[in-house]
């Protein structure tokens, strides 16, 4: 028979599990959800990207703050660091 602290520690490990996998779960279902997000690039830092056509059709990283606008996911891209061609 095991002791209550052995019996304690596995409910308290699986406790953990199921956090863990709970927070991937979310994890998983906003990455799907901001899978298909808009980068947006505000006029005021345009005059940082001197040619955007290098970007049309191609696969592209950007990285920064998802927000919603008009309920659909958006970067908003202030550097050309932000983007990278794949």
């Amino acid at each position: 028979m095991r002791s209550s602290s052995a019996r304690l520690r596995s409910i308290k490990g699986t406790e953990r599990c199921e956090r863990r996998r709970a927070a991937i779960r979310a994890l998983q279902q906003a990455v799907e959800r901001f899978a298909d997000a808009t980068a947006f690039i505000p006029s005021a830092s345009a005059a940082q990207f001197s040619n955007p056509q290098q970007y049309e059709g191609q696969t592209v990283s950007v990285s920064g703050k998802i927000t919603l606008y008009h309920g659909k996911p958006e970067i908003i891209v202030t550097n050309v660091s932000q983007i990278i061609i794949k």
